[in-house]
């Protein structure tokens, strides 16, 4: 429940390694809630390639995503993928000056390697004689995304970072009659997931 602290009396710990110009190369989990918080942990770390950015600048760069899942709390597959980053602007947060980078796009979960058991919570996928649920659709489905970052031009430290993801997918039960059209048989999924990390 959102409301209620996890009872955990595990060590929580991340460990990353990190590049001079911002990449994070590995990055090492303890426990289970750190483990559920490490895909996205790389955002607090800025990739600035060159010197002398200016807004409308972009530039490449390979990320690993989170794909929202039917239960939350589980742990969620992640997926690597090029995206584009762009210098959006120069702006202030909380009185700071910050440069604002973004990131967004969409992809069919097919390109992504996803299947319906990627999402189904684990008892489902282990029921006997497997999950009864399939995509209505060969693509599966979409994930759209956007990644922000407000970096502070001196330090490059990150001061506010934003994940924001959902997946929309048409999910049939195989043990109901298939119909053309969303009924009672189907459902038509929308899973969003938001995580923001602010500098205390």
């Amino acid at each position: 429940w959102f409301d209620e602290q996890p009872e955990n009396t595990h060590d929580q710990r991340i460990n990353l390694t990190a590049s001079r110009q911002g990449k994070v190369s590995e990055i090492e989990a303890t426990g289970p809630d750190a483990q559920w918080l490490a895909p996205d942990i790389s955002i607090l770390v800025p990739l600035l390639p060159v010197d002398g950015l200016r807004p409308g600048d972009r530039w490449e760069s390979i990320e690993s995503l989170r794909i929202p899942i039917i239960r939350g709390s589980d742990l969620a597959p992640v997926k690597e993928l090029p995206i584009e980053i762009t210098y959006v602007c120069d702006t202030q947060l909380e009185k700071k000056e910050c440069r604002l980078l973004r990131s967004s796009g969409e992809i069919w979960l097919d390109e992504l390697g996803i299947k319906i058991e990627d999402l189904l919570p684990e008892e489902e996928v282990r029921r006997v004689g497997g999950p009864h649920y399939r995509f209505f659709a060969p693509h599966g489905g979409k994930l759209l995304f956007k990644r922000e970052q407000w970096v502070e031009p001196q330090t490059g430290i990150v001061q506010k970072a934003r994940y924001q993801a959902r997946v929309f997918t048409w999910v049939q039960d195989t043990h109901k009659p298939t119909s053309t059209v969303p009924g009672k048989s189907d459902i038509v999924m929308s899973l969003a997931y938001t995580v923001t990390f602010k500098l205390k």
